[in-house]
């Protein structure tokens, strides 16, 4: 399988080059989702959260290990290998609102800044990607704006056409829009009812015994 790479100059797709420059400069400016809906955007990789390998995304989701309470979500973000790692501030493990021990995220964090060694991060970041991108994924399906991104992703008008019960493929090939055949049939009904109130009314003969009413 070819692997993705995430080339820098985009022109004319989800993320510019001025984009990615202003992303790596100042990424305290861009929230995790919004960030990735525009890269998901992009019609020439996968959606996110539906690549069977992490080879073919373009991007890496990981976190940094900080003692601090996240003021923001992103908290960095630089190219390595021809592709964006995006680390995060919380979501995951680290810090102190993650499921580890705090003391793991000191060690994570005296390792990387004083010796260089990114073993233990770059390790739970195998974890992190894999269920940050579901993560995202999970909120997309839900959201009938996030549909519109790619043309091949919009799914809220087949729900809607489920509960009427139509083919949304029925519907695009049709020249009359299934929802207008109802008009004609409105006004038939409504002068049908007309003909029956205004109509002569049958009155049923009392029985033996009995008085009539009028």
């Amino acid at each position: 399988m070819e692997r993705a790479r995430f080339d820098l100059p985009m022109p004319g797709v989800a993320l510019s080059p001025g984009s990615v420059e202003r992303l790596m400069a100042e990424p305290w400016r861009y929230g995790f989702i919004s960030l990735l809906r525009r890269i998901g955007a992009d019609p020439r990789i996968d959606p996110v959260g539906t690549a069977r390998r992490p080879q073919a995304e373009p991007f890496r989701l990981g976190q940094a290990p900080s003692l601090a309470f996240a003021p923001r979500e992103i908290a960095d973000v630089r190219e390595v290998n021809g592709r964006l790692k995006i680390r995060l501030l919380s979501l995951g493990m680290f810090g102190p609102n993650g499921p580890l021990p705090i003391h793991m995220t000191e060690i994570a964090r005296e390792r990387e800044q004083n010796r260089r060694d990114a073993t233990l991060v770059d390790f739970l970041d195998i974890f992190h990607h894999r269920y940050l991108t579901l993560l995202y994924r999970a909120w997309a399906s839900a959201q009938a704006a996030a549909g519109l991104d790619r043309k091949d992703d919009e799914t809220f008008s087949f729900f809607v056409a489920s509960l009427a019960g139509h083919d949304p493929d029925e519907i695009a090939s049709q020249p009359f829009p299934a929802h207008a055949r109802h008009v004609p049939m409105h006004t038939f009904v409504q002068t049908s009812m007309r003909s029956v109130q205004r109509g002569p009314v049958a009155l049923w003969p009392p029985r033996m015994g009995t008085r009539s009413a009028a």
